[in-house]
């Protein structure tokens, strides 16, 4: 059901310097970001950090109070929501109970006075697209809650929007169905090239859907980008931590006898050349644990104690404490060494050209 809508070279959306406050608190503080045609753009952070209320600008829900949206080079921000172009999915799916899936979805093209014949050709075809076909006769409370959330795109699918706009659709459902949708979700995407931009405080969901990822926090954009340059090169503290890091250290340049040294929570890495000072983020899965009390060349280490294992399926979650430093780290579950336990005295290694280097103060 791809989009008839024709989109001019340079952004599709753009948001420029966009604000609102409830009771004095900016909820969004002069966001600008722009979305390309047919791109699918993830608004993730954590509760409160404006997602929603930015979506609901969008969409023509709220009023900003200042700033402007564009779409396609037009502002928009004085039109209401029906002029936009826009169709919302909800996190509470918003189904008609009394409405068979077939009308449900048939819904905005009756109000367009669509003939009946054109109206069953577009829901048949909807309705293939979120792989409910055969279930055209019934009622939402005959369904699941997936099969509820798939007549909601597909209601939103049928009416062929500029930009569909997802408001945490997912987040009622169990982790299984979550992981079937949002491939669903993806799948749709590239058939229809549709713009799309989803609400989510899920990692994974965010991640494994989009293009590029916007990082919301305190009504803030922290970061923009495409997920493996999130991961990769977060751009604050905040950032890392919010996409998972849980080593964020501080570095400290030394010299010792002509030999440079980083001095990272207590422990001295020979450099090749001078160091600088600086936060890193030293990823989970470079940090190897060993009871070697030697360090190879080129990496950092760190003895203290095996305070923590966990098992996680594939994967094994470990914990080393020396004095009030913390690492963890993560290998897969055959790479553990053989009779490691929780209180032994251990070293971690990691790589010092695997170590992030992260602007600004941790």
């Amino acid at each position: 059901m791809p989009s008839d809508n024709q989109s001019p070279e340079g952004a599709f959306l753009a948001l420029r310097s966009l604000t609102k406050r409830f009771d004095g608190h900016a909820a969004v503080n002069g966001i600008s970001l722009e979305v390309k045609p047919h791109e699918f753009v993830s608004l993730l952070g954590p509760s409160g950090g404006g997602k929603t209320t930015l979506l609901h600008m969008i969409a023509g829900f709220t009023e900003p109070d200042a700033g402007d949206i564009l779409i396609q080079g037009e502002s928009v921000r004085r039109w209401p929501s029906h002029r936009r172009g826009a169709a919302m999915v909800f996190q509470s799916y918003a189904l008609f109970p009394h409405l068979t899936v077939f009308e449900n979805v048939a819904f905005g093209l009756r109000m367009r006075k669509v003939g009946n014949g054109e109206v069953r050709r577009q829901v048949s075809e909807a309705l293939e697209y979120v792989r409910l076909q055969g279930l055209e006769k019934r009622y939402p409370r005959q369904l699941s809650g997936g099969q509820q959330q798939r007549v909601a795109l597909a209601r939103a699918l049928i009416l062929k929007p500029r930009l569909l706009l997802l408001d945490e659709p997912l987040s009622n459902l169990d982790p299984n169905l979550r992981r079937e949708l949002r491939d669903n979700f993806r799948e749709i995407h590239n058939q229809t090239r549709m713009t799309t931009l989803l609400v989510t405080h899920d990692i994974e969901e965010a991640f494994t859907t989009s293009d590029r990822v916007a990082i919301l926090g305190n009504g803030r954009l922290e970061q923009f980008d495409t997920p493996q340059a999130i991961y990769t090169r977060p751009a604050s503290a905040f950032v890392a931590r919010f996409v998972g890091h849980r080593n964020i250290v501080r570095g400290t340049p030394a010299q010792k006898e002509a030999r440079h040294f980083l001095e990272i929570e207590g422990t001295e890495a020979l450099l090749e050349t001078p160091g600088t000072a600086s936060s890193y983020v030293i990823p989970m899965n470079q940090v190897r644990i060993t009871t070697d009390a030697t360090t190879p060349r080129g990496y950092a280490g760190m003895s203290g104690v095996l305070e923590k294992i966990e098992y996680l399926g594939a994967l094994v979650r470990f914990q080393v404490k020396s004095g009030g430093a913390t690492l963890v780290g993560e290998c897969l579950d055959h790479q553990w060494p053989v009779g490691l336990q929780p209180g032994i005295t251990t070293r971690a290694c990691w790589p010092l050209h695997r170590m992030i280097d992260l602007p600004g103060a941790v």
